[in-house]
Protein backbone atom coordinates (compact mmCIF):
# COMPACT_ATOMS: atom_id res chain seq x y z
CA UNK A 1 0.00 0.00 0.00
CA UNK A 2 1.21 3.49 -0.84
CA UNK A 3 2.33 4.98 2.51
CA UNK A 4 1.46 8.45 1.21
CA UNK A 5 -2.18 7.52 0.58
CA UNK A 6 -4.43 9.05 3.22
CA UNK A 7 -8.19 8.93 3.40
CA UNK A 8 -10.67 11.53 4.62
CA UNK A 9 -14.18 11.07 5.89
CA UNK A 10 -15.49 12.34 2.54
CA UNK A 11 -13.80 9.38 0.83
CA UNK A 12 -15.54 6.98 3.18
CA UNK A 13 -18.98 8.62 2.97
CA UNK A 14 -18.90 8.75 -0.83
CA UNK A 15 -17.72 5.16 -1.02
CA UNK A 16 -20.81 4.14 0.93
CA UNK A 17 -22.78 5.48 -2.05
CA UNK A 18 -20.52 4.37 -4.89
CA UNK A 19 -16.82 3.73 -5.44
CA UNK A 20 -16.92 5.62 -8.74
CA UNK A 21 -18.13 8.73 -6.94
CA UNK A 22 -15.50 8.35 -4.23
CA UNK A 23 -12.62 7.90 -6.71
CA UNK A 24 -13.74 10.75 -8.97
CA UNK A 25 -13.89 13.23 -6.10
CA UNK A 26 -10.83 12.01 -4.21
CA UNK A 27 -8.58 14.66 -5.77
CA UNK A 28 -8.41 17.14 -8.63
CA UNK A 29 -6.39 14.81 -10.85
CA UNK A 30 -9.03 12.09 -10.64
CA UNK A 31 -11.84 14.53 -11.34
CA UNK A 32 -9.93 15.94 -14.29
CA UNK A 33 -9.47 12.41 -15.65
CA UNK A 34 -13.22 11.74 -15.42
CA UNK A 35 -13.86 15.02 -17.21
CA UNK A 36 -11.45 13.93 -19.96
CA UNK A 37 -13.24 10.60 -20.39
CA UNK A 38 -16.55 12.43 -20.65
CA UNK A 39 -15.29 15.04 -23.11
CA UNK A 40 -13.73 12.28 -25.25
CA UNK A 41 -17.09 10.46 -25.21
CA UNK A 42 -15.76 7.41 -23.42
CA UNK A 43 -18.04 7.74 -20.43
CA UNK A 44 -21.39 9.11 -19.23
CA UNK A 45 -21.69 10.50 -15.71
CA UNK A 46 -24.81 11.32 -13.75
CA UNK A 47 -23.37 13.06 -10.72
CA UNK A 48 -22.63 16.70 -10.23
CA UNK A 49 -20.19 18.62 -8.08
CA UNK A 50 -23.04 20.71 -6.72
CA UNK A 51 -24.59 17.59 -5.17
CA UNK A 52 -21.41 16.86 -3.21
CA UNK A 53 -20.49 20.25 -1.79
CA UNK A 54 -20.97 20.29 1.96
CA UNK A 55 -24.70 19.86 1.30
CA UNK A 56 -24.74 23.17 -0.55
CA UNK A 57 -27.22 24.34 -3.14
CA UNK A 58 -25.23 26.37 -5.61
CA UNK A 59 -26.39 27.82 -8.90
CA UNK A 60 -24.68 25.95 -11.71
CA UNK A 61 -24.42 29.07 -13.86
CA UNK A 62 -22.38 30.83 -11.20
CA UNK A 63 -19.52 28.38 -11.37
CA UNK A 64 -19.51 26.26 -14.50
CA UNK A 65 -17.73 27.59 -17.55
CA UNK A 66 -20.56 28.54 -19.91
CA UNK A 67 -18.53 29.88 -22.81
CA UNK A 68 -19.45 26.76 -24.78
CA UNK A 69 -23.04 25.95 -23.92
CA UNK A 70 -22.98 22.69 -25.87
CA UNK A 71 -20.23 21.29 -23.65
CA UNK A 72 -21.58 22.45 -20.30
CA UNK A 73 -22.46 18.88 -19.37
CA UNK A 74 -18.78 17.91 -19.24
CA UNK A 75 -17.65 20.86 -17.12
CA UNK A 76 -17.74 18.89 -13.90
CA UNK A 77 -14.39 20.25 -12.70
CA UNK A 78 -14.14 23.69 -11.18
CA UNK A 79 -11.39 24.68 -8.76
CA UNK A 80 -13.63 26.75 -6.49
CA UNK A 81 -16.32 24.08 -6.36
CA UNK A 82 -13.79 21.37 -5.59
CA UNK A 83 -12.42 23.35 -2.66
CA UNK A 84 -15.91 23.70 -1.24
CA UNK A 85 -16.46 19.94 -1.28
CA UNK A 86 -13.79 19.43 1.33
CA UNK A 87 -15.24 19.41 4.82
CA UNK A 88 -11.96 17.99 6.08
CA UNK A 89 -9.66 20.83 5.10
CA UNK A 90 -6.87 22.79 6.72
CA UNK A 91 -5.71 26.34 5.94
CA UNK A 92 -2.31 26.77 4.33
CA UNK A 93 0.47 27.47 6.81
CA UNK A 94 3.25 30.01 6.26
CA UNK A 95 6.00 28.14 8.03
CA UNK A 96 9.10 26.65 6.47
CA UNK A 97 8.45 22.95 5.80
CA UNK A 98 12.00 22.18 6.94
CA UNK A 99 11.24 23.22 10.52
CA UNK A 100 10.76 20.40 12.97
CA UNK A 101 7.31 19.97 14.46
CA UNK A 102 7.97 21.73 17.77
CA UNK A 103 9.45 24.77 16.01
CA UNK A 104 6.45 24.88 13.73
CA UNK A 105 4.09 24.74 16.69
CA UNK A 106 5.89 27.57 18.44
CA UNK A 107 6.06 29.57 15.22
CA UNK A 108 2.34 29.24 14.60
CA UNK A 109 0.99 29.88 18.07
CA UNK A 110 -0.11 33.33 16.92
CA UNK A 111 -3.34 32.40 15.12
CA UNK A 112 -3.31 35.65 13.19
CA UNK A 113 -0.33 34.38 11.22
CA UNK A 114 -2.11 31.22 10.14
CA UNK A 115 -4.59 32.62 7.61
CA UNK A 116 -3.25 32.89 4.10
CA UNK A 117 -5.17 35.67 2.26
CA UNK A 118 -4.55 33.91 -1.03
CA UNK A 119 -6.51 30.90 0.24
CA UNK A 120 -9.67 32.89 0.97
CA UNK A 121 -12.49 32.12 -1.47
CA UNK A 122 -13.30 35.34 -3.27
CA UNK A 123 -16.91 34.59 -4.12
CA UNK A 124 -20.06 33.93 -2.16
CA UNK A 125 -20.18 30.15 -1.82
CA UNK A 126 -23.92 29.72 -1.56
CA UNK A 127 -26.46 30.15 1.19
CA UNK A 128 -26.14 26.62 2.54
CA UNK A 129 -22.39 26.89 3.07
CA UNK A 130 -22.91 30.29 4.68
CA UNK A 131 -25.53 28.70 6.93
CA UNK A 132 -23.11 25.91 7.82
CA UNK A 133 -20.43 28.40 8.75
CA UNK A 134 -22.83 30.39 10.92
CA UNK A 135 -24.16 27.29 12.66
CA UNK A 136 -20.59 26.22 13.37
CA UNK A 137 -19.80 29.62 14.88
CA UNK A 138 -22.98 29.58 16.98
CA UNK A 139 -22.20 26.07 18.21
CA UNK A 140 -18.86 27.31 19.47
CA UNK A 141 -20.56 30.20 21.23
CA UNK A 142 -22.87 27.65 22.86
CA UNK A 143 -19.86 26.08 24.59
CA UNK A 144 -17.74 29.17 25.22
CA UNK A 145 -20.46 30.45 27.57
CA UNK A 146 -19.65 27.81 30.19
CA UNK A 147 -16.32 26.19 29.31
CA UNK A 148 -12.73 27.07 28.66
CA UNK A 149 -12.24 26.25 24.99
CA UNK A 150 -9.35 25.97 22.55
CA UNK A 151 -9.87 26.55 18.83
CA UNK A 152 -7.59 24.61 16.46
CA UNK A 153 -9.45 25.61 13.32
CA UNK A 154 -6.77 27.89 11.90
CA UNK A 155 -3.81 25.56 12.19
CA UNK A 156 -2.38 24.27 8.94
CA UNK A 157 -2.33 20.56 8.22
CA UNK A 158 1.40 20.44 8.98
CA UNK A 159 0.73 21.75 12.47
CA UNK A 160 -2.76 20.59 13.36
CA UNK A 161 -2.09 16.97 14.36
CA UNK A 162 0.84 17.75 16.65
CA UNK A 163 -0.87 20.81 18.13
CA UNK A 164 -3.96 18.73 18.87
CA UNK A 165 -1.92 16.16 20.80
CA UNK A 166 -0.14 18.92 22.68
CA UNK A 167 -3.24 20.84 23.70
CA UNK A 168 -5.13 17.69 24.75
CA UNK A 169 -2.52 17.32 27.49
CA UNK A 170 -3.57 20.68 28.91
CA UNK A 171 -6.46 19.68 31.11
CA UNK A 172 -7.38 23.26 31.89
CA UNK A 173 -9.36 23.18 28.64
CA UNK A 174 -12.70 21.37 28.65
CA UNK A 175 -13.72 21.83 25.00
CA UNK A 176 -11.70 21.67 21.79
CA UNK A 177 -12.85 23.01 18.44
CA UNK A 178 -11.63 21.36 15.20
CA UNK A 179 -8.99 19.02 16.68
CA UNK A 180 -7.19 16.92 14.04
CA UNK A 181 -6.31 13.22 14.24
CA UNK A 182 -4.53 10.66 12.09
CA UNK A 183 -4.70 6.87 12.36
CA UNK A 184 -4.07 4.01 9.92
CA UNK A 185 -3.62 6.44 7.00
CA UNK A 186 -6.96 8.07 7.83
CA UNK A 187 -7.23 11.73 8.80
CA UNK A 188 -10.09 13.69 10.27
CA UNK A 189 -11.10 16.90 12.00
CA UNK A 190 -13.80 16.89 14.66
CA UNK A 191 -16.20 19.76 15.08
CA UNK A 192 -16.22 19.65 18.87
CA UNK A 193 -14.53 17.41 21.41
CA UNK A 194 -15.55 17.84 25.04
CA UNK A 195 -13.54 16.45 27.94
CA UNK A 196 -15.70 14.75 30.58
CA UNK A 197 -15.00 14.52 34.30
CA UNK A 198 -13.71 10.95 34.10
CA UNK A 199 -11.14 11.86 31.43
CA UNK A 200 -13.10 10.38 28.54
CA UNK A 201 -14.48 12.51 25.72
CA UNK A 202 -17.82 13.51 24.26
CA UNK A 203 -17.61 13.60 20.44
CA UNK A 204 -19.99 16.18 18.94
CA UNK A 205 -20.65 16.65 15.23
CA UNK A 206 -22.36 19.92 14.26
CA UNK A 207 -24.80 19.89 11.36
CA UNK A 208 -26.79 22.77 9.90
CA UNK A 209 -29.85 20.51 9.74
CA UNK A 210 -32.98 20.34 11.83
CA UNK A 211 -33.33 17.47 14.28
CA UNK A 212 -37.10 17.41 14.63
CA UNK A 213 -40.16 17.12 12.42
CA UNK A 214 -43.75 18.06 13.05
CA UNK A 215 -45.98 15.04 13.62
CA UNK A 216 -49.61 15.79 12.76
CA UNK A 217 -50.88 12.80 14.74
CA UNK A 218 -49.15 13.95 17.92
CA UNK A 219 -49.64 17.64 17.18
CA UNK A 220 -46.06 18.29 18.24
CA UNK A 221 -42.44 18.18 17.09
CA UNK A 222 -40.67 14.85 17.52
CA UNK A 223 -37.03 13.89 17.00
CA UNK A 224 -36.34 12.27 13.64
CA UNK A 225 -33.86 9.64 12.51
CA UNK A 226 -30.40 10.87 11.66
CA UNK A 227 -29.36 11.03 8.01
CA UNK A 228 -27.20 8.07 7.10
CA UNK A 229 -24.40 10.33 5.81
CA UNK A 230 -24.22 12.00 9.21
CA UNK A 231 -24.03 8.63 10.94
CA UNK A 232 -21.17 7.49 8.68
CA UNK A 233 -19.44 10.79 9.43
CA UNK A 234 -19.61 10.06 13.15
CA UNK A 235 -18.58 6.41 12.79
CA UNK A 236 -15.48 7.34 10.78
CA UNK A 237 -14.41 9.90 13.39
CA UNK A 238 -14.98 7.41 16.21
CA UNK A 239 -12.83 4.86 14.37
CA UNK A 240 -9.94 7.32 14.00
CA UNK A 241 -10.15 8.81 17.49
CA UNK A 242 -10.34 5.48 19.30
CA UNK A 243 -7.51 4.25 17.09
CA UNK A 244 -5.47 7.17 18.41
CA UNK A 245 -6.11 5.98 21.96
CA UNK A 246 -8.89 8.35 23.00
CA UNK A 247 -11.74 7.00 25.09
CA UNK A 248 -15.03 8.19 23.58
CA UNK A 249 -17.88 7.59 26.02
CA UNK A 250 -20.56 9.76 24.45
CA UNK A 251 -21.48 10.73 20.88
CA UNK A 252 -23.97 13.38 19.77
CA UNK A 253 -24.95 15.30 16.71
CA UNK A 254 -25.73 18.96 17.35
CA UNK A 255 -28.77 19.95 15.31
CA UNK A 256 -31.15 22.87 15.03
CA UNK A 257 -34.53 22.88 16.76
CA UNK A 258 -37.19 23.99 14.21
CA UNK A 259 -39.71 24.59 17.00
CA UNK A 260 -37.62 27.47 18.37
CA UNK A 261 -38.86 30.96 17.49
CA UNK A 262 -36.38 33.73 18.09
CA UNK A 263 -37.24 36.53 20.51
CA UNK A 264 -34.47 39.07 21.01
CA UNK A 265 -30.98 37.60 21.41
CA UNK A 266 -30.41 34.00 20.39
CA UNK A 267 -31.31 31.51 23.10
CA UNK A 268 -28.62 28.90 22.54
CA UNK A 269 -30.31 26.34 24.77
CA UNK A 270 -33.39 26.51 22.50
CA UNK A 271 -31.60 26.91 19.18
CA UNK A 272 -29.76 23.58 19.44
CA UNK A 273 -30.60 20.02 20.35
CA UNK A 274 -28.08 17.26 21.01
CA UNK A 275 -29.25 14.03 19.40
CA UNK A 276 -27.71 10.76 20.55
CA UNK A 277 -29.70 8.40 18.31
CA UNK A 278 -29.08 7.16 14.79
CA UNK A 279 -32.45 5.40 14.70
CA UNK A 280 -35.22 6.56 17.03
CA UNK A 281 -37.00 3.95 19.18
CA UNK A 282 -40.10 2.41 17.62
CA UNK A 283 -43.15 0.90 19.29
CA UNK A 284 -41.77 -2.61 19.07
CA UNK A 285 -38.10 -1.93 18.46
CA UNK A 286 -35.39 -0.30 20.51
CA UNK A 287 -33.54 2.69 19.15
CA UNK A 288 -30.00 2.57 17.82
CA UNK A 289 -27.71 5.04 19.54
CA UNK A 290 -24.88 6.75 17.70
CA UNK A 291 -22.51 5.06 20.12
CA UNK A 292 -23.86 1.63 19.15
CA UNK A 293 -23.65 2.50 15.46
CA UNK A 294 -20.06 3.73 15.72
CA UNK A 295 -18.87 0.92 17.98
CA UNK A 296 -20.34 -1.89 15.91
CA UNK A 297 -18.99 -0.50 12.63
CA UNK A 298 -15.58 0.01 14.24
CA UNK A 299 -15.31 -3.44 15.80
CA UNK A 300 -17.09 -5.24 12.97
CA UNK A 301 -19.27 -7.02 15.53
CA UNK A 302 -22.57 -5.91 14.01
CA UNK A 303 -25.33 -7.48 16.09
CA UNK A 304 -28.11 -4.88 16.11
CA UNK A 305 -30.88 -6.04 13.73
CA UNK A 306 -31.38 -2.49 12.44
CA UNK A 307 -27.74 -2.45 11.29
CA UNK A 308 -27.80 -5.77 9.45
CA UNK A 309 -26.88 -4.15 6.11
CA UNK A 310 -23.78 -2.42 7.47
CA UNK A 311 -20.13 -3.49 7.24
CA UNK A 312 -17.05 -3.01 9.35
CA UNK A 313 -15.34 0.30 8.63
CA UNK A 314 -11.96 -1.36 8.18
CA UNK A 315 -13.33 -3.53 5.36
CA UNK A 316 -14.59 -0.44 3.55
CA UNK A 317 -11.38 1.48 4.14
CA UNK A 318 -9.32 -1.43 2.82
CA UNK A 319 -11.51 -1.54 -0.29
CA UNK A 320 -11.11 2.19 -0.83
CA UNK A 321 -7.33 2.03 -0.48
CA UNK A 322 -7.17 -0.94 -2.82
CA UNK A 323 -9.36 0.81 -5.36
CA UNK A 324 -7.48 4.10 -5.21
CA UNK A 325 -4.25 2.29 -6.15
CA UNK A 326 -5.64 0.65 -9.28
CA UNK A 327 -4.30 1.70 -12.67
CA UNK A 328 -6.27 4.11 -14.84
CA UNK A 329 -7.17 1.26 -17.18
CA UNK A 330 -8.63 -0.70 -14.26
CA UNK A 331 -10.46 2.37 -12.99
CA UNK A 332 -11.97 2.99 -16.41
CA UNK A 333 -13.21 -0.60 -16.54
CA UNK A 334 -14.88 -0.07 -13.18
CA UNK A 335 -16.49 3.17 -14.34
CA UNK A 336 -18.13 1.56 -17.36
CA UNK A 337 -19.28 -1.49 -15.39
CA UNK A 338 -22.85 -1.94 -14.22
CA UNK A 339 -21.87 -2.16 -10.57
CA UNK A 340 -21.03 0.51 -8.03
CA UNK A 341 -18.34 -1.97 -6.89
CA UNK A 342 -19.35 -1.11 -3.36
CA UNK A 343 -21.79 -4.00 -3.11
CA UNK A 344 -23.78 -2.93 -0.09
CA UNK A 345 -26.93 -4.98 0.57
CA UNK A 346 -29.32 -2.04 0.79
CA UNK A 347 -28.04 -0.77 -2.56
CA UNK A 348 -29.35 -4.02 -4.03
CA UNK A 349 -32.71 -3.22 -2.49
CA UNK A 350 -32.87 0.33 -3.82
CA UNK A 351 -31.25 0.07 -7.24
CA UNK A 352 -31.01 -3.70 -7.73
CA UNK A 353 -27.23 -3.56 -7.34
CA UNK A 354 -26.68 -1.31 -10.35
CA UNK A 355 -24.82 2.00 -10.46
CA UNK A 356 -26.64 5.27 -11.04
CA UNK A 357 -23.55 7.53 -11.03
CA UNK A 358 -21.61 6.58 -14.18
CA UNK A 359 -21.83 4.18 -17.09
CA UNK A 360 -20.43 3.44 -20.51
CA UNK A 361 -21.26 6.18 -23.00
CA UNK A 362 -24.98 6.78 -23.52
CA UNK A 363 -26.57 8.94 -26.23
CA UNK A 364 -26.75 12.61 -25.29
CA UNK A 365 -30.52 12.86 -25.63
CA UNK A 366 -33.45 10.60 -24.72
CA UNK A 367 -31.45 7.78 -23.16
CA UNK A 368 -33.15 5.66 -20.51
CA UNK A 369 -31.41 7.75 -17.85
CA UNK A 370 -33.62 10.68 -18.91
CA UNK A 371 -36.73 8.81 -17.81
CA UNK A 372 -38.81 10.86 -15.39
CA UNK A 373 -37.67 9.78 -11.92
CA UNK A 374 -37.44 6.06 -11.13
CA UNK A 375 -33.70 5.43 -10.76
CA UNK A 376 -34.28 1.72 -10.23
CA UNK A 377 -36.21 1.44 -13.50
CA UNK A 378 -33.47 3.33 -15.35
CA UNK A 379 -30.77 0.96 -14.20
CA UNK A 380 -32.90 -2.10 -14.95
CA UNK A 381 -33.65 -0.87 -18.47
CA UNK A 382 -29.96 -0.38 -19.20
CA UNK A 383 -28.38 -3.32 -17.45
CA UNK A 384 -31.04 -6.06 -17.44
CA UNK A 385 -33.19 -5.20 -20.45
CA UNK A 386 -30.25 -3.96 -22.58
CA UNK A 387 -32.26 -0.91 -23.69
CA UNK A 388 -30.39 2.38 -24.11
CA UNK A 389 -33.05 4.61 -25.70
CA UNK A 390 -36.52 5.44 -24.47
CA UNK A 391 -37.88 5.09 -28.00
CA UNK A 392 -36.93 1.39 -27.98
CA UNK A 393 -39.29 0.57 -25.11
CA UNK A 394 -42.35 -1.29 -26.37
CA UNK A 395 -45.46 -0.49 -24.35
CA UNK A 396 -46.98 -2.13 -22.41
CA UNK A 397 -43.62 -3.15 -20.94
CA UNK A 398 -42.95 -6.05 -18.60
CA UNK A 399 -39.76 -5.88 -16.55
CA UNK A 400 -37.95 -9.20 -16.17
CA UNK A 401 -37.25 -8.24 -12.56
CA UNK A 402 -41.00 -8.38 -11.77
CA UNK A 403 -40.76 -12.17 -11.63
CA UNK A 404 -38.68 -11.89 -8.43
CA UNK A 405 -40.69 -9.08 -6.81
CA UNK A 406 -43.88 -9.22 -4.77
CA UNK A 407 -45.30 -6.29 -6.74
CA UNK A 408 -45.22 -5.97 -10.52
CA UNK A 409 -42.84 -3.25 -11.69
CA UNK A 410 -44.54 -0.84 -14.09
CA UNK A 411 -44.08 2.60 -15.61
CA UNK A 412 -46.23 5.23 -13.95
CA UNK A 413 -48.44 7.62 -15.92
CA UNK A 414 -45.87 10.45 -16.42
CA UNK A 415 -43.22 7.94 -17.51
CA UNK A 416 -45.64 6.30 -19.96
CA UNK A 417 -46.54 9.68 -21.47
CA UNK A 418 -42.85 10.57 -21.83
CA UNK A 419 -42.12 7.33 -23.70
CA UNK A 420 -45.17 7.69 -25.96
CA UNK A 421 -44.34 11.28 -26.91
CA UNK A 422 -40.79 10.32 -27.89
CA UNK A 423 -42.04 7.42 -29.98
CA UNK A 424 -44.99 9.08 -31.73
CA UNK A 425 -43.96 12.76 -31.58
CA UNK A 426 -47.66 13.55 -31.16
CA UNK A 427 -49.31 15.50 -28.34
CA UNK A 428 -51.13 13.36 -25.80
CA UNK A 429 -54.67 14.45 -24.99
CA UNK A 430 -56.65 12.77 -22.25
CA UNK A 431 -60.35 13.32 -23.11
CA UNK A 432 -61.36 12.22 -19.63
CA UNK A 433 -59.73 15.35 -18.19
CA UNK A 434 -61.53 17.87 -20.41
CA UNK A 435 -64.31 18.36 -17.85
CA UNK A 436 -61.70 18.78 -15.14
CA UNK A 437 -59.95 21.49 -17.18
CA UNK A 438 -63.25 23.26 -17.81
CA UNK A 439 -63.88 23.37 -14.07
CA UNK A 440 -60.45 24.89 -13.58
CA UNK A 441 -61.12 27.50 -16.27
CA UNK A 442 -64.36 28.47 -14.52
CA UNK A 443 -62.37 29.53 -11.46
CA UNK A 444 -60.66 32.29 -13.43
CA UNK A 445 -62.82 35.38 -12.91
CA UNK A 446 -61.62 38.96 -13.38
CA UNK A 447 -59.69 40.59 -11.92
CA UNK A 448 -57.01 37.90 -12.02
CA UNK A 449 -53.94 38.58 -9.87
CA UNK A 450 -50.91 36.44 -10.70
CA UNK A 451 -48.33 36.71 -7.94
CA UNK A 452 -45.00 35.19 -6.98
CA UNK A 453 -42.75 35.49 -3.92
CA UNK A 454 -39.00 35.46 -3.61
CA UNK A 455 -37.87 34.32 -0.18
CA UNK A 456 -34.76 33.97 1.91
CA UNK A 457 -34.03 31.48 4.66
CA UNK A 458 -31.37 31.09 7.30
CA UNK A 459 -30.31 28.24 9.53
CA UNK A 460 -30.03 30.60 12.49
CA UNK A 461 -33.18 32.78 12.69
CA UNK A 462 -32.34 36.38 11.88
CA UNK A 463 -35.54 38.11 12.95
CA UNK A 464 -37.86 38.04 15.93
CA UNK A 465 -40.63 35.46 15.62
CA UNK A 466 -38.86 33.41 12.96
CA UNK A 467 -37.50 29.86 13.04
CA UNK A 468 -34.70 27.92 11.36
CA UNK A 469 -35.06 27.79 7.57
CA UNK A 470 -38.34 29.69 7.57
CA UNK A 471 -39.08 31.10 4.12
CA UNK A 472 -39.10 34.87 4.71
CA UNK A 473 -40.51 36.85 1.74
CA UNK A 474 -38.50 39.89 0.71
CA UNK A 475 -39.73 40.40 -2.86
CA UNK A 476 -42.83 39.81 -4.93
CA UNK A 477 -44.20 40.51 -8.38
CA UNK A 478 -47.85 40.87 -9.38
CA UNK A 479 -49.40 40.84 -12.86
CA UNK A 480 -53.09 41.72 -13.17
CA UNK A 481 -55.63 40.92 -15.89
CA UNK A 482 -58.75 43.07 -15.56
CA UNK A 483 -60.70 41.94 -18.65
CA UNK A 484 -60.46 40.03 -21.94
CA UNK A 485 -58.57 42.85 -23.62
CA UNK A 486 -55.08 41.67 -22.81
CA UNK A 487 -52.17 40.51 -24.90
CA UNK A 488 -49.20 38.71 -23.35
CA UNK A 489 -47.03 40.27 -26.04
CA UNK A 490 -48.07 43.75 -24.92
CA UNK A 491 -47.30 44.53 -21.29
CA UNK A 492 -49.36 47.72 -21.44
CA UNK A 493 -52.53 45.61 -21.52
CA UNK A 494 -51.79 44.31 -18.02
CA UNK A 495 -51.10 45.98 -14.69
CA UNK A 496 -47.78 45.20 -13.01
CA UNK A 497 -46.74 45.70 -9.39
CA UNK A 498 -43.55 44.73 -7.62
CA UNK A 499 -41.84 45.09 -4.26
CA UNK A 500 -38.24 44.60 -3.17
CA UNK A 501 -37.17 45.04 0.44
CA UNK A 502 -34.24 47.37 1.01
CA UNK A 503 -31.84 46.91 3.89
CA UNK A 504 -31.10 44.24 6.47
CA UNK A 505 -34.19 44.72 8.64
CA UNK A 506 -37.09 42.30 8.87
CA UNK A 507 -38.99 42.84 5.59
CA UNK A 508 -42.26 41.16 6.53
CA UNK A 509 -44.40 44.02 7.86
CA UNK A 510 -43.55 46.45 5.06
CA UNK A 511 -43.97 43.73 2.45
CA UNK A 512 -47.33 42.59 3.85
CA UNK A 513 -48.61 46.18 3.89
CA UNK A 514 -47.68 46.82 0.26
CA UNK A 515 -48.78 43.34 -0.86
CA UNK A 516 -52.31 43.82 0.47
CA UNK A 517 -52.49 47.20 -1.26
CA UNK A 518 -51.31 45.80 -4.60
CA UNK A 519 -53.52 42.71 -4.47
CA UNK A 520 -56.68 44.73 -3.88
CA UNK A 521 -56.14 47.72 -6.21
CA UNK A 522 -58.67 46.36 -8.67
CA UNK A 523 -60.92 44.93 -6.02
CA UNK A 524 -60.86 41.44 -4.55
CA UNK A 525 -60.43 38.89 -7.32
CA UNK A 526 -58.95 35.52 -8.09
CA UNK A 527 -55.33 34.94 -7.15
CA UNK A 528 -53.09 32.66 -9.17
CA UNK A 529 -49.78 31.10 -8.12
CA UNK A 530 -47.68 28.35 -9.63
CA UNK A 531 -47.36 25.62 -7.00
CA UNK A 532 -49.70 27.46 -4.69
CA UNK A 533 -48.83 25.47 -1.57
CA UNK A 534 -45.60 27.46 -1.33
CA UNK A 535 -47.23 30.87 -1.76
CA UNK A 536 -50.07 29.90 0.56
CA UNK A 537 -47.63 28.87 3.27
CA UNK A 538 -45.83 32.21 2.93
CA UNK A 539 -49.18 34.02 3.25
CA UNK A 540 -50.19 31.94 6.27
CA UNK A 541 -46.89 32.62 8.04
CA UNK A 542 -47.18 36.33 7.26
CA UNK A 543 -50.63 36.27 8.89
CA UNK A 544 -49.21 34.35 11.84
CA UNK A 545 -46.41 36.91 12.14
CA UNK A 546 -49.04 39.68 12.25
CA UNK A 547 -50.88 37.78 14.97
CA UNK A 548 -47.65 37.88 16.99
CA UNK A 549 -47.31 41.62 16.28
CA UNK A 550 -50.86 42.12 17.57
CA UNK A 551 -49.93 40.36 20.81
CA UNK A 552 -46.88 42.56 21.37
CA UNK A 553 -48.51 46.00 21.23
CA UNK A 554 -51.08 47.91 23.30
CA UNK A 555 -51.52 50.53 20.59
CA UNK A 556 -55.15 50.22 19.40
CA UNK A 557 -54.41 51.80 16.02
CA UNK A 558 -51.56 49.37 15.34
CA UNK A 559 -53.68 46.42 16.45
CA UNK A 560 -56.39 47.42 13.99
CA UNK A 561 -53.84 47.87 11.20
CA UNK A 562 -52.32 44.44 11.83
CA UNK A 563 -55.76 42.79 12.09
CA UNK A 564 -56.82 44.31 8.75
CA UNK A 565 -53.65 43.06 7.02
CA UNK A 566 -54.05 39.63 8.61
CA UNK A 567 -57.66 39.33 7.43
CA UNK A 568 -56.78 40.34 3.87
CA UNK A 569 -53.81 37.96 3.67
CA UNK A 570 -55.95 35.02 4.76
CA UNK A 571 -58.66 36.04 2.28
CA UNK A 572 -56.10 36.13 -0.55
CA UNK A 573 -54.82 32.75 0.57
CA UNK A 574 -58.33 31.27 0.50
CA UNK A 575 -58.94 32.60 -3.02
CA UNK A 576 -55.62 31.42 -4.49
CA UNK A 577 -55.78 28.80 -7.24
CA UNK A 578 -52.91 26.79 -8.66
CA UNK A 579 -51.59 27.25 -12.19
CA UNK A 580 -50.05 23.78 -11.81
CA UNK A 581 -53.54 22.28 -12.10
CA UNK A 582 -53.17 22.54 -15.88
CA UNK A 583 -50.13 20.29 -15.82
Amino acid sequence: MDPKLTLKKEDYKRFKKCFKLSWALANRANLKQVQTWVSEQQLSVFFDLKDNIHGAKIDEDSFLNDEDEENNAVNILNENLYDLMLETAWPAGKGNDDFDTQKLINYHDDLNQLIDPEEIIEFYPGETIADGNEVGARAREYFTRDYKCFNLDHYSKKIAFAKTQEILQDQSYQVYFEPSFQYNNCITKCDILKRLDDGSFHLIEVKASTGKKYDKDYGAYIEKDLKIDHAYDIAYQYYVLTGCGLQISKISVMLLDPSYYRHGDINYDRLFILQDYFKQPLTRMEGVSLMTFAQQLTTGDITDPRLKNERAIELDLASIKLGYQKSLAEIYDLFVSASCWNQKPDDHFRYYGYCQHASALLPEHNSVFELYRGMGKKTLLLYEENIMMLKDIHLPFNFKRSATLKKTLQFNEPQTRQIKVLQDLDPIINPHRVDELLQIFCQYQYPIYMYDFETMKAAVPRFDYSYSYQQIPFQYSVHVLTDDNFDYQDESTMDHYAYLADGLEDPRLALATQLVADLTKNGVGVYVAYYKSFECKVLFELADYLNWKISTTDNISLKQQYQYLQTKLLEIRAKTIDLMDFF
